[in-house]
């Protein structure tokens, strides 16, 4: 890595994860300006700087803001039912399958079953809800490093007609580090971060896609990504192996107290 890539991923967290702090603290109405006005300002600024944007910039884009106006609409809303939490769920999911797909038509096959993997480890609408006004989802830090690698590995390897494999790694570095640092050791804060500070990049990408506001990593390497494939998929099935131990081994004394009184007081 050069000195100039790391200076510039540097200053890139040390802006995206502030700016996307202060989004996240801010009222609802300015999230509904934001993430609903996006696609048309930034049409309008691809406009004016003729700017032509991929398919899959777009596409994650718009799904990203849909799922940040989600997520204002569960704080903003407060429903009892747990549509809109299932519906968050099946964003989520969406979001991973769609890479998932994407990797699989460049004919890898590994980390694609790794974000496989993740979706059916991923916690359930139930541990989803709200708490001190954010967003809390109860996915563990094992789930968000699982899922951190996993994106990471994606992007690493990602061929592009006519450029450089993985060469949106750098960036990845930014959109996946600084949720990181804002949520500190709460891994339950972790999806409103993540999505604030993804929107956030691909944002920044899609505006400002030339030297020197966006740089292009090239330190791809045919071995690198093979372990990183395989590391996230050991992570996963890991995960995946966590979960069902769970799921089967027997209720400790303490929970099984909890459950009679919980049916004694329903």
């Amino acid at each position: 890595m050069s000195m100039s890539l790391a200076l510039w991923i540097l200053v890139g967290l040390a802006v995206v994860t502030p700016l996307s702090a202060a989004i996240r603290r801010a009222p609802i109405w300015v999230w509904l300006v934001l993430f609903a006005g996006s696609i048309p300002a930034l049409s309008l600024v691809w406009l004016l700087l003729g700017v032509e944007q991929r398919p899959f910039v777009l596409v994650k884009l718009l799904s990203v803001a849909i799922g940040a106006l989600g997520i204002a609409a569960l704080r903003s809303l407060r429903p009892r039912g747990p549509w809109l939490s299932r519906a968050l769920w099946l964003a989520l999911a969406i979001n991973i399958l769609e890479a998932c797909l994407r990797e699989g038509s460049e004919g890898h096959l590994v980390n694609p079953l790794a974000g496989l993997l993740l979706i059916l480890a991923m916690a359930g609408p139930r541990h989803l809800g709200l708490r001190d006004d954010e967003l809390r989802w109860e996915l563990g830090w094992h789930w968000v490093i699982g899922y951190t690698l996993w994106n990471f590995t994606f992007l690493y390897a990602l061929p592009e007609a006519g450029e450089v494999t993985g060469r949106w790694s750098a960036a990845a570095l930014i959109h996946l580090g600084a949720p990181l640092l804002m949520i500190g050791r709460d891994a339950s804060r972790y999806v409103e971060a993540r999505a604030i500070a993804l929107f956030v990049v691909v944002a920044w990408i899609s505006a400002l896609p030339e030297e020197p506001w966006m740089r292009f990593s090239d330190w791809h390497n045919p071995m690198v990504a093979e372990l990183l494939q395989r590391a996230s998929l050991g992570v996963s099935l890991a995960l995946v192996a966590k979960h069902v131990l769970a799921a089967t081994a027997p209720a400790s004394p303490a929970r099984l107290l909890g459950r009679r009184l919980l049916a004694r007081r329903s």
